[in-house]
């Protein structure tokens, strides 16, 4: 039974997807068997820096605060809101970085699980680290102006 060209293009083209998918299947469960902690070198980086920033977001804690109970200024009250907001989203990532981990790279299934689950939600993975990006921007922002507001009241103080 002869097949007509489109069918049988196709076919071949999908033949040729079904083989590439493989591929990166493959190439992903290699580079989470050989990674660190479980993850791909991309997220093993990530996972890095949203620590660094949460570090970060930690040693800013407590800069707005008053000692003289006195209201926030709008500067004090924008950075404290851009810190909260930075430190959600890197919860939020840190979970779904987690949940790629692999306990134990050993386990060849596992690793083959992870790697499908990490090419399915890579989207997820671009969106989060965009928000981050967003929300990290906005606290850098915020924080200019804050320091801008604080060192012209230090100028008044002084004068």
């Amino acid at each position: 039974m002869m097949l007509d060209p489109l069918t049988a293009f196709a076919t071949a083209i999908n033949a040729i997807q079904l083989a590439e998918l493989g591929v990166q299947v493959l190439r992903k469960a290699h580079e989470v068997r050989t990674g660190v902690k479980g993850l791909t070198k991309e997220q093993a980086h990530l996972e890095s820096l949203v620590h660094h920033l949460q570090t970060t977001l930690e040693s800013l804690e407590g800069t707005t605060e008053r000692k003289d109970k006195q209201a926030l200024s709008d500067e004090a009250q924008c950075l404290q809101q851009a810190s909260h907001d930075c430190a959600s989203i890197s919860k939020d990532f840190l979970t779904l970085l987690d949940s790629f981990k692999v306990r134990d790279t050993r386990d060849k299934w596992d690793v083959f699980k992870q790697a499908i689950r990490a090419l399915w939600n890579e989207k997820d993975v671009r969106e989060m680290e965009r928000q981050l990006v967003r929300a990290r921007e906005k606290l850098n922002l915020s924080l200019m102006v804050y320091l801008k507001q604080v060192s012209f009241s230090d100028r008044t103080v002084y004068c």
